[in-house]
């Protein structure tokens, strides 16, 4: 069995494209890399009109926004039917949801695909957004509510904003973040590790007073020109290293746009010269 289709594909059967095709779950061949996605059938036909998304990127999506939800209490009240729970009963529904919306992060495959089917109508992914059709007395059912509690007749529905972005040579799907503006929310773990890497060479520089760059580099084995250019960056402004743990850096701003940035000395300056406005 394929190791990592032993990680992805929760849900197949589950997700439809904008024109309501059911999508299969893909993938390709890269070397010994295998990249798994869900498409509509016409893409193997060679349909123009063929789409395919990367299966992490809507899984993830898929259960984060899933999650927020079941984190939400007043999201859980909306899917009841009004009159048919007490305030107790409420509160356990509440309290339930949470903790699945907790345990779904963290949970095995086999949970976390059994959990969404029971819990899920469907996908939707259009061109601009994602729907997520939650079924309401299927969720009652997983969180063991009491059989007096009914659930509402009108399905609760996520609905978010879905962009496509290129990340260096890879396509993404992204959900824009609610209160950044234009900007989208996505953490790069290789930016962040280029943060810390400037913060652990000035901690080496620092220790070492007396000797070069270069010096140093040659007694860790390592590039002398790549150490200086990641050492720079522990002058970034501070503003703009939160934005880039918190994801909300430029789209543009890749590992290596930020390597080569000549970054001025004024914060103000750098935040220009890196897009940030």
């Amino acid at each position: 069995m394929d190791i990592m289709r032993a990680f992805i594909g929760v849900l197949v059967g589950l997700i439809y494209d904008g024109e309501g095709r059911a999508m299969v779950l893909t993938h390709t061949q890269k070397g010994n890399r295998r990249f798994h996605y869900y498409a509509n059938r016409y893409e193997t036909l060679g349909d123009n009109t063929a789409s395919r998304v990367s299966a992490r990127d809507i899984e993830n999506i898929v259960v984060d926004q899933l999650s927020q939800t079941l984190a939400s209490g007043s999201q859980m009240q909306s899917m009841l039917l009004h009159g048919s729970y007490t305030s107790e009963q409420l509160h356990n529904v509440i309290s339930r949801c949470g903790k699945v919306a907790t345990e779904l992060g963290v949970a095995k495959y086999a949970w976390k695909q059994e959990l969404l089917r029971n819990v899920m109508n469907r996908v939707d992914l259009h061109d601009d957004r994602v729907i997520i059709r939650i079924d309401n007395r299927g969720l009652l059912n997983v969180i063991k509510a009491d059989i007096s509690v009914q659930p509402s007749s009108t399905n609760l529905t996520i609905e978010r904003q879905a962009l496509r972005l290129r990340r260096g040579k890879a396509l993404r799907l992204v959900i824009p973040a609610t209160l950044s503006g234009d900007r989208v929310q996505m953490r790069d773990e290789k930016l962040i590790a280029l943060i810390a890497e400037s913060r652990a060479i000035m901690q080496q520089i620092t220790a070492n007073l007396g000797k070069s760059i270069p010096a140093l580099a040659a007694e860790r084995g390592r590039c002398r020109v790549r150490m200086m250019k990641v050492a720079k960056l522990a002058c970034l402004d501070p503003d703009i290293v939160t934005a880039i743990v918190e994801g909300r850096q430029p789209l543009k701003l890749s590992p290596s746009k930020l390597l080569a940035a000549d970054l001025p000395l004024a914060w103000a300056d750098q935040r220009r010269v890196l897009g940030f406005g």
